[in-house]
């Protein structure tokens, strides 16, 4: 097989619509480092749809409210004691979802590379791409659902001077958060929030960012209450990277085997409609919205940025 393709710093910003100005060469280098791709073939195309029709039919990935705590406390635990034994790397705080796999989801069709690990490496670099883009004006990031503590350290590393805050649901996950502010003597800290009970306790300084990273997939259409609440907490800006069922293309096998994956899991359903309604009741204004097309091995997250008014 000929791997003849390659990412490209410039076209990853234009998928999300932004720039690539910021530590444009370093994050070039780390691009590079990630290697090249070739489209599926025929019988690659096959054999991926077969895993996932597979993976849609077990009934293991249909959970529970209460499995879906255990899962995540035994998930961030992991990290926990991994952390606690080798301190903190961006291996470290990987989360563990994240594995090795050949495919990936990229353009709406299926790409295959040599580069076993593409979705996490490539994901780090669209991350940075966003983080970058919108979080570098504000004085504090509050991520909500900070899980493995990989979007902190991203943080910490990209913005030494920020005050960084991350809730979770997760014991485990608010521990890593309060180890790494030890660890790198910062002001980084962990509080507890559960996403699906009346949100009271969320109060944004008026220079500050709220980012979820594939966090509120776990919400299902119960995202009422941590929308009004972070309406209400009045932050400066609130960056969205989450899957958006809404933008997938039913016409397109892929999208539609990814919508039927979504719904099976009780993946986030409903959030941008809630946005645009709310957004038409003069409640808050969407800066950015856009689906880029980049994997997720089998689905993918949209960028939404929007502000309360």
């Amino acid at each position: 097989m000929k791997f003849n393709q390659n990412f490209n710093l410039n076209d990853l910003a234009n998928r999300l619509s932004i720039s690539s100005k910021f530590n444009s060469h370093s994050l070039a280098e780390e691009l590079s480092w990630v290697g090249n791709y070739c489209v599926a073939s025929k019988s690659e195309c096959l054999e991926y749809i077969s895993e996932f029709l597979k993976l849609i039919d077990n009934p293991r990935i249909q959970r529970e409210k209460e499995e879906n705590f255990d899962a995540w406390n035994k998930g961030w635990g992991e990290n926990l004691s991994i952390i606690e034994e080798k301190g903190f790397s961006d291996e470290t705080v990987r989360p563990r979802y994240l594995k090795e796999h050949k495919f990936l989801r990229f353009e709406k069709d299926i790409i295959v590379s040599p580069n076993s690990m593409l979705e996490y490496q490539l994901f780090n670099i669209v991350r940075k791409l966003i983080f970058n883009e919108f979080l570098y004006p504000y004085d504090e990031i509050h991520e909500l659902g900070c899980g493995s503590g990989s979007n902190l350290w991203t943080f910490a590393n990209l913005f030494p001077d920020k005050i960084l805050t991350g809730y979770d649901w997760a014991k485990p996950a608010v521990q890593i958060a309060n180890k790494m502010g030890l660890y790198l003597n910062r002001k980084i800290v962990g509080k507890e929030l559960n996403f699906f009970e009346p949100l009271t306790n969320l109060d944004f300084s008026n220079s500050s960012a709220v980012v979820t990273v594939h966090a509120l997939e776990q919400i299902g259409k119960s995202h009422k209450n941590l929308l009004n609440a972070i309406m209400k907490g009045k932050p400066s800006i609130v960056v969205h990277y989450e899957p958006i069922m809404e933008n997938y293309d039913e016409n397109n096998c892929f999208d539609l085997l990814a919508i039927k994956y979504s719904k099976k899991r009780n993946y986030l359903e409903g959030y941008l409609k809630a946005l645009i309604d709310a957004e038409s009741n003069g409640l808050l204004k969407i800066l950015h919205s856009k689906r880029p097309e980049i994997g997720g091995v089998w689905h993918e997250s949209s960028l939404i940025v929007w502000k309360p008014i």
